[in-house]
């Protein structure tokens, strides 16, 4: 969530009350935390850590390392400067020592996966990938243990839900990324972002597969993003929900009966905060709010909430 959120009494009771987990989604990225080399600004992480402290709920932390949203700054000096190399290690350092025992669990590496970039291991050709080759990975995790030996480190990506030749590419990738980590004990988790859309090819054989791989390799799973879009289902309120809630059920459902998956987190709590080019939580042609997330544009439980507390309830205990 955004630490702006927590100034509205609304949606700050909402959190309190609905969530066991909090996750910055920019406070603690490199832009905000160092728009300018060697100047840091923590105040609006804090204020999350604060509050999530304040009222007995457990934190992750996202992102140390992303492709996207790095100061200018940094990525010229990682892509040309000399020092680059410190400039990466001192990121991921500094981030995590910060927030040393405060933070249960670190998104590492974000989204280091793209086969459309057409490499044989399936990785993104970012400028992390260019200035250190694939071993950017290895690094990150080694700087990311030392700075916090008792922090869990995950790794975080997107595209691993569907059916498609595309994410099947992808989960190869990522499970060839857990193995090479978890072969030198510097991971202990994997981020399924869980960006879910109505209407894709959605095969629980195929996702309960991946999983279970996953699980093999010794990692734990967590359902890090999760949201449902409606955008391709018609304006009506009750036939959407309808059906935004079979396609979260079966994806949960899926999900939840293999152990290895210890939390679900939503891409933030109510509809009326979901980011768009239309205005806060508007993202249909239609001008009406998605229906994707637990709570409503009023703070009120939608049937998504429901069918995420049934899955909840009838998964098996771990």
């Amino acid at each position: 969530m955004w630490s702006e959120h927590l100034e509205n009494e609304d949606h700050r009771a909402a959190v309190i009350r609905e969530c066991g987990i909090l996750v910055p989604e920019i406070e603690m990225k490199w832009p905000v935390t160092e728009a300018v080399r060697g100047r840091f600004t923590f105040a609006r992480a804090e204020k999350l850590v604060a509050f999530a402290r304040a009222n007995g709920l457990a934190l992750r932390g996202h992102n140390a390392i992303w492709h996207q949203n790095m100061p200018g700054w940094a990525a010229a000096a990682i892509a040309n400067d000399p020092d680059g190399g410190e400039v990466f290690d001192g990121r991921i350092r500094g981030l995590l020592q910060r927030f040393s025992k405060r933070v249960a669990s670190w998104d590492v590496v974000n989204e280091a996966v793209e086969p459309r970039d057409k490499r044989p291991d399936g990785l993104r050709d970012s400028v992390y990938l260019r200035r250190f080759g694939p071993d950017f990975l290895v690094r990150a995790y080694r700087v990311a243990r030392a700075a916090d030996p008792d922090a869990r480190l995950v790794y975080n990506d997107y595209g691993l839900e569907y059916a498609t030749p595309n994410e099947d590419e992808r989960r190869r990738a990522t499970l060839a990324i857990l193995e090479r980590l978890r072969r030198e004990k510097l991971i202990d988790g994997l981020g399924v972002q869980s960006h879910l859309t109505v209407g894709n090819n959605f095969q629980s054989k195929v996702f309960r597969r991946f999983l279970a791989d996953a699980a093999d390799i010794g990692v734990e799973i967590l359902l890090t993003e999760m949201t449902v879009d409606d955008k391709r289902l018609p304006t009506d309120v009750p036939s959407r929900d309808r059906q935004v809630c079979d396609h979260a059920a079966r994806y949960l459902d899926t999900a939840f009966d293999e152990p290895a998956v210890k939390a679900l987190i939503t891409w933030g709590l109510t509809v009326r905060t979901v980011v768009s080019t239309n205005g806060p939580g508007v993202a249909r042609k239609d001008g009406t709010y998605e229906r994707g997330l637990p709570l409503d544009e009023n703070m009120n439980r939608i049937p998504l909430w429901t069918t995420i507390a049934k899955a909840f309830d009838d998964a098996r205990s771990r």
